[in-house]
């Protein structure tokens, strides 16, 4: 989940299936920054759902932001061609 206040202040959390379906030992990607969730304050947030050891291989929520920053900055250069 993300959550923006009327200050423009941002937060994202996200959850597990709980310690009932946990494998012991195993860290999900949840906790990990990029993969359940992710913020950026100048770019936005992005959450994921979906497959935990797949989510924590690939960083969506991290990579979707970084990949916006990066059309962003393209955009103004690409504009004036």
């Amino acid at each position: 989940m993300i959550a923006i206040d009327q200050n423009g202040n941002m937060a994202a959390g996200s959850s597990t299936n709980g310690l009932n379906h946990k494998i012991a030992g195993r860290v999900g990607d949840s906790p990990i920054p990029g993969a359940g969730a992710y913020v950026d304050k100048d770019v936005g947030g992005a959450a994921a759902t979906g497959d935990g050891d797949v989510i924590l291989k690939f960083l969506p929520s991290f990579m979707l932001l970084s990949f916006s920053v990066k059309v962003t900055a393209l955009h103004g250069p690409l504009e004036w061609l």
